[in-house]
């Protein structure tokens, strides 16, 4: 309300209990139940006249469930059935998701069919529910030198899953096909060869508006000498019309042409160094702007000795000219800026075997990235090109960090039965002055706000044919 601040927020919710339970039966079908509840939560608004306090609830009390059942069959073949069930997060509201996964292979293992399939129900207290779908098919020959295959995939514009899961975005068909070559047999210098080439055609769901079409190949190959490398390369002549990064319903963006490639490589992991690596470049075209993307990285890991394994990682990307959506108040206009994005991300990891019953895992990460915005900034036309604009939209820059540790003690302390206690610190920094000295921006978000987090998970596994035997013998 007017004259009222917010004074206390809180950034998560507070778990009451989270509980699976799970198993597989003689006969092959796989149960497991899952159930979370979380507690609810409040935010401290302050009357800045009087002075009085009240509390006002952001999250009531929440109750997450999931089953599933999963039957193997024949020939490595498997059929799943899914619900989640999500009630209270909001008043009068449930979210519900029901979803199957299959695999149906022959007798030879050489050709498969594979899908999912989903179906979202979001009801709401004004009976305005609303109801989507997803799914996604592959078939064809996976199996021996030549192989091949279809798949389509569609989710609907009207599908959700995330009140109890993840969807980056819906609204999407895509089609397409896969042939390779493979060469599984030593020869020259090489264990083994495989080659392959793919075309896949992306639209809208609704209004079924054409969004990309990618043509691929790829070559994998393993060395004698247990070196690995593998080629990747991606080419859009039509372009892309996105239909996501305008914000606005019916706008899109549209790209003329991209390109790009990569290459992965690492040498014998029998040795006690090796090393893990890749490079990556790209370009993209629209409007006239030619935007360039190039990187690389490189992980060497020491095994120290059967007890210690350490790691270090070192990625850098850099993205010159990117063009993207840039949030400004213009009644129905739609904006874009130019900037550059260069992104470092820092990895150690190590983990100690004390024993064959308990080790020690420790992950530390420091992922910095950065928004330069060049001053340059453009309209978006209807017909999905930019237009330049004369004057500056005074947009701030980003400059954002997470820094993450996380420690896991793990002890089997009986078969099939685990103990896990883990420790979680994170620093989640985003401000609008860049910093351009790695060692200063690093000091400085060692400074900032930290969460941290300790969980223990207990896992026992329950022999239900040994119990059975006792009690038989009671």
């Amino acid at each position: 309300g007017e004259n009222e601040m917010v004074i206390e927020n809180p950034l998560e919710t507070s778990m009451i209990n989270a509980t699976k339970l799970s198993g597989r039966t003689a006969s092959g079908l796989g149960i497991g139940v899952f159930n979370a509840m979380t507690s609810p939560s409040y935010a401290v608004i302050k009357d800045t006249l009087s002075g009085d306090k009240r509390r006002s609830q952001t999250q009531p009390f929440t109750n997450y469930n999931m089953v599933v059942f999963d039957q193997s069959l024949r020939n490595n073949s498997f059929v799943s059935l899914a619900n989640t069930n999500v009630a209270g997060s909001r008043d009068g509201y449930m979210a519900n998701v029901t979803g199957t996964e299959f695999r149906l292979q022959d007798e030879s293992n050489m050709y498969r069919i594979t899908g999912t399939g989903a179906l979202s129900q979001q009801y709401f207290r004004d009976d305005d529910n609303i109801f989507g779908y997803k799914y996604n098919v592959r078939v064809g020959k996976f199996g021996g030198t030549f192989q091949y295959n279809y798949s389509r995939s569609v989710i609907t514009d009207t599908y959700d899953q995330n009140d109890f899961g993840f969807l980056r975005r819906n609204n999407q068909v895509e089609d397409g096909v896969s042939f390779s070559h493979n060469i599984f047999t030593p020869f020259w210098i090489l264990n083994n060869l495989s080659n392959t080439i793919s075309l896949n055609y992306s639209r809208l769901y609704e209004p079924g508006r054409f969004t990309s079409m990618e043509l691929s190949y790829s070559m994998r190959m393993l060395f004698q000498s247990r070196f690995h490398i593998s080629l990747n390369s991606n080419y859009r002549p039509l372009g892309i019309r996105d239909y996501f990064e305008p914000r606005v319903q019916g706008r899109y963006y549209r790209i003329d042409e991209t390109t790009s490639a990569s290459i992965r490589w690492s040498t014998d992991y029998r040795r006690r160094l090796y090393f893990d690596g890749s490079f990556n470049f790209g370009t993209v075209n629209s409007s006239g702007i030619r935007e360039t993307e190039a990187g690389f990285s490189i992980t060497p890991t020491l095994r120290v000795s059967d007890q210690l394994n350490m790691s270090y990682g070192f990625d850098y990307n850099m993205q010159n000219s990117n063009i993207g959506y840039v949030s400004h108040s213009g009644a129905d206009s739609v904006f874009f800026g130019k900037r550059d994005l260069p992104t470092i991300t820092n990895t150690m990891r190590s983990t100690y075997i004390f024993n064959n019953d308990i080790s020690l895992d420790l992950d530390l990460r420091h992922y910095w990235s950065r928004v330069d915005y060049n001053d340059r900034y453009y309209l978006l036309k209807p017909d999905g090109m930019l237009d330049p604009l004369d004057e500056s939209l005074a947009v701030n820059d980003i400059n954002y960090n997470a820094f993450t540790i996380d420690m896991k003690l793990t002890w089997n302390f009986a078969p099939g039965s685990q103990l896990t206690a883990v420790w979680k610190n994170i620093i989640d920094s985003r401000g609008y002055v860049l910093k351009n000295n790695y060692l200063d921006n690093l000091s400085h978000i060692l400074g900032q706000p930290q969460i941290n987090s300790f969980s223990v998970k207990i896992l026992y596994y329950l022999d239900y044919q040994n119990i059975q035997n006792r009690v038989g013998l009671i």
